[in-house]
């Protein structure tokens, strides 16, 4: 997503793997014209356009557009608060209850449009099964490790939830409150940690926290003695 912070040895090759495709799915699927817009670090080359669904005169116009002309508009989801936390009658997969849209300035967009000679334009964003919550519970889970040692490997409640083998995520990732997002920051991307009374170590994280978008709570693990 664009940092440089690595924990070397994270992973076997073969877990490697699985939480690759988490990454992917974020950087390709939901971020990438942002992501290109803002010359974040990619291993392969940057699309050169972007397909954009315009809108002119109320019909829909189809256009293959430049990054720089893209408007970069992206849609997140806010979920329920953490089962783990909750107590709630949980069973499997993540409560979804609402999304936001961030990006670029009204200004800015507004500027787009006249440019490309189009009144608005439609933006899908598709979330496939968990992979997105898992990888927030993987960054979550990597800045813990990051704060708190290798002792926090074995006392993580997360590692087979993003791994895929339970089907679990809803447990221990979601958000805390009804607000609307916090305001925009200074900063890409904001991940802090610390623990509570019972001594379980949160993360909570928001990606591209320059937008205002939402702030996600991962319940990682118990604090290693």
């Amino acid at each position: 997503m664009g940092q440089d912070d690595v924990l070397p040895e994270a992973s076997c090759s073969a877990c490697a793997k699985i939480t690759s495709e988490l990454e992917t799915h974020a950087a390709h699927d939901i971020f990438l014209p942002l992501r290109t817009i803002l010359g974040l670090h990619t291993d392969k080359e940057r699309p050169k356009v972007f397909p954009l669904q315009g809108l002119r005169k109320g019909k829909s116009v189809p256009l293959s557009v430049s990054p720089q002309m893209h408007p970069c508009h992206f849609g997140l989801l806010h979920y329920e608060p953490p089962a783990f936390l909750s107590g709630q009658n949980y069973k499997r997969g993540i409560n979804v209850r609402g999304y936001s849209v961030h990006g670029p300035s009204r200004t800015w967009v507004e500027q787009k449009l006249q440019d490309l000679n189009i009144d608005g334009f439609t933006s899908t964003v598709t979330f496939k099964g968990t992979i997105f919550e898992r990888l927030i519970a993987k960054i979550g889970y990597g800045f813990a490790v990051k704060g708190y040692g290798a002792g926090m490997i074995d006392n993580a409640y997360v590692r087979s939830t993003i791994l895929g083998h339970t089907d679990d995520v809803g447990k221990w990732v979601g958000c805390m409150t009804d607000e609307p997002p916090p305001p925009a920051s200074k900063n890409t991307h904001e991940i802090r940690i610390g623990e509570d009374s019972k001594g379980n170590v949160h993360a909570l994280v928001r990606l591209f926290a320059n937008y205002r978008t939402p702030e996600y709570l991962v319940v990682v693990g118990k604090k290693p003695d």
